[in-house]
């Protein structure tokens, strides 16, 4: 009942001063009406971009196994494998993030990796008609690389030694990347 409704942290502010903690618990079943609603999903091509591969669950819960969720993070998790960063470049995507408190823009984590990203809006999820979490939307035109690579990776080391160990034996040999 608290998941639905909160009332435990309404009832006993103090015992959350970092915030209620089964909000993590809601499903986010108003993210799919509005993102249509808004003409957002309409472009069959699009991918949808998450900052975490916690959220991205609750995406890809919310908006069914047709449409696909990619998570723009470093450490992608199962999403990694269900879809590579890789496979979306050159496409389109909505970018649904938790509001940041404290960041004027945005959009400006994402610009890096897109060759344009525009705000779309706001969304909030609400719990027993309170509002309970509130998203960015941003649409980010031609993604051109993955989230945490650099635009220019350093040169590769020459001539390094690796050790691995293998059977209770160390080994070392010459690796030449690439």
């Amino acid at each position: 009942s608290d998941i639905a409704t909160g009332w435990v942290a309404k009832e006993m502010p103090a015992a959350f001063p970092h915030g209620d903690p089964s909000v993590e618990d809601m499903d986010w079943n108003g993210l799919a009406s509005t993102l249509s609603a808004r003409g957002l999903l309409a472009d069959t091509s699009r991918f949808v971009g998450v900052t975490s591969w916690i959220d991205a669950g609750k995406v890809a819960y919310a908006l069914g196994p047709h449409v696909p969720v990619v998570c723009l993070c470093a450490r992608p998790h199962q999403f990694g494998y269900l879809y590579p960063q890789t496979s979306f470049l050159g496409r389109d995507a909505v970018i649904v993030i938790r509001t940041p408190a404290r960041d004027a823009d945005p959009a400006a984590r994402f610009r890096p990796y897109f060759r344009s990203v525009a705000p779309a809006g706001t969304l909030t999820l609400e719990r027993a008609g309170n509002p309970a979490i509130e998203l960015t939307l941003l649409v980010g035109h031609d993604f051109t690389r993955p989230v945490g690579e650099t635009a220019d990776p350093p040169a590769p080391a020459i001539g390094v030694t690796r050790a691995r160990a293998h059977g209770g034996y160390t080994y070392r040999r010459a690796y030449r990347p690439g």
